[in-house]
């Protein structure tokens, strides 16, 4: 059974409804589909349409990524699961690892070097 989500950003900021669609169907590639969307009230809309038997929060991670890497505002971007309450991008983002910069990650690696400095 296909698993529905729905993603909704500010209107007017940073990304077009088409631009979005497109890094999310990049994401997402053999995971799922963008099935439409739409805008009114200041806010845009994607629905996205997860294929069966996949991982679904593998597929949010993906996406909430994609979002950030475009510099959607993660504190007024949401996205809702079927069935579930939305969940802010910053918190996904959070969840997922997204955001982390290069230097997060090198500062990372350098700390796990064994020399026992973080």
């Amino acid at each position: 059974m296909s698993t529905f989500l729905e993603i909704v950003f500010p209107a007017g900021g940073i990304a077009s409804r088409d631009e979005v669609e497109e890094v999310v169907e990049e994401a997402i590639a053999d995971l799922g589909e963008v099935t439409g969307g739409g805008s009114g009230s200041g806010a845009v809309n994607v629905d996205v349409e997860l294929f069966d038997d996949i991982d679904v929060e593998t597929a949010v991670a993906a996406i909430a990524q994609a979002l950030v890497d475009l510099n959607l505002p993660v504190d007024a971007t949401t996205m809702r699961v079927e069935g579930q309450e939305p969940r802010s991008l910053e918190t996904l983002a959070t969840r997922s690892g997204a955001g982390a910069t290069v230097e997060d990650e090198e500062a990372g690696e350098a700390g796990a070097a064994g020399d026992g400095q973080p």
